[in-house]
């Protein structure tokens, strides 16, 4: 999510990844409510197998478009692996006195623990290729954040509460917990994917398909994204816990497809490449950036509806690039050479620059209903009747 680095594209409004702390949180809690019984170590394992899929991060192909993010959350995140990845996390462990004649222990712990990060990273909406190799749909159920501060304390006060009482059972009552706050957010998503519905038939729209992604650290405030007719719909959704839902009516733009790039002239084999990976990486919610027809905008991604500013997207080469001007010097022309076939290389890109600050301020105003940009859905409805039979041109926009 952003403009510096993936690692602050959080901030933004989502990330790249579930962060590791929750992910070591709940490898020490599945580890222990399964074997800390037999001895507490089990908690130290969990920790890291926990953590250890995500070492996909550090995958990053010479050539890649995408600078390797569509290698995370791959096969080192597949139910297939869980087993490999589980016996090389124990590995390390297996010699310890603690573990001695008891390595079944340590496999088991480092089982649950590493099984339990591609499941969780699921309900996020990022996408998780749990069933590589056999296909490479990435899962994603959009019923929580990347980060989400709620869910991490209580598996973090179950862990720490299980460890200093010695009850395993302290560190299931988190897990059922857990279970039931990402129940809750599955109930959220139904009735933002019902309001949105609600919102497309306002606008005298037949929706195709469409997202709701809960944003940073909440259940309350949902990102929408729906296609129609060809076009991308970004609306952000509240959903108090009790109220009904309201929304921050935002904007739209042209589905872009390769047939569209081939329209425009960006026929060449490279970006085809590279357009048909970011397509399938962003679920085929590509849209062009308004301030740019060489941006293609990640329209599950975005900030502020109404700009229709993508928090990343692929850069494509400027036209001038295809006819490279004529260098006589020779480490001139190598350097010149080499930035040139960079320039004209299709390449992921931060779009969205916003400071971490003001994006939490404006998700902090809207949790407590201090924005006056959402309304009711009653109200659009009403507002819509009175414009037109289809609804408002500023409802349909």
């Amino acid at each position: 999510m952003t403009a510096t680095s993936p690692a602050k594209g959080e901030a933004q409004g989502q990330s790249k990844q579930m962060d590791p702390l929750t992910h070591g949180i709940l490898g020490g809690v599945t580890a222990y409510a399964a074997v800390g019984g037999r001895t507490p170590w089990a908690a130290v394992v969990g920790v890291l197998a926990g953590m250890a899929p995500d070492l996909d991060v550090f995958i990053r192909p010479n050539g890649d478009p995408l600078g390797g993010l569509s290698y995370h959350r791959s096969f080192t995140h597949a139910l297939v692996v869980v087993p490999l990845g589980a016996a090389l996390c124990a590995l390390p462990f297996l010699p310890w006195r603690a573990f001695a004649g008891r390595a079944w222990l340590v496999l088991v712990a480092a089982l649950v623990a590493y099984g339990a990060h591609g499941l969780l990273d699921a309900f996020t909406s990022y996408g998780t290729e749990l069933g590589w190799p056999f296909t490479r749909a990435r899962v994603a159920f959009d019923t929580i954040s990347i980060i989400d501060p709620l869910f991490t304390a209580v598996l973090l006060a179950g862990l720490i509460w299980a460890l200093v009482a010695g009850k395993p059972n302290l560190a299931r009552a988190a897990l059922g917990v857990a279970a039931l706050y990402l129940a809750f957010g599955g109930l959220q998503h139904f009735r933002g994917a019902r309001a949105q519905r609600d919102l497309a038939n306002i606008r005298g729209h037949t929706l195709v398909r469409g997202r709701v992604m809960p944003t940073l650290g909440n259940l309350v405030i949902w990102n929408s994204v729906y296609e129609s007719d060809g076009r991308l719909y970004t609306d952000s959704l509240r959903l108090p816990i009790v109220g009904r839902p309201q929304v921050r009516v935002g904007s739209s733009g042209e589905r872009v497809t390769l047939e569209t790039l081939r329209l425009r002239g960006h026929d060449s084999p490279a970006i085809t490449a590279a357009f048909e990976r970011f397509s399938w990486f962003a679920d085929g919610y590509t849209a062009f950036d308004p301030r740019s027809q060489r941006l293609i905008g990640d329209m599950r991604y975005w900030v502020e509806p109404e700009k229709f500013t993508a928090m990343w997207g692929l850069e494509l080469p400027h036209p001038a690039h295809d006819a490279p001007a004529l260098n006589t010097n020779p480490e001139k022309a190598v350097a010149a050479g080499r930035a040139d076939r960079d320039s004209a290389r299709p390449r992921f890109v931060h779009l969205y620059r916003n400071s971490r600050r003001n994006v939490l301020s404006e998700i902090w105003e809207a949790l407590r209903g201090h924005d006056a940009q959402f309304r009711p859905l009653v109200e659009i409805r009403r507002a819509a009747a009175v414009s037109s039979p289809h609804g408002s041109r500023a409802a349909e926009s």
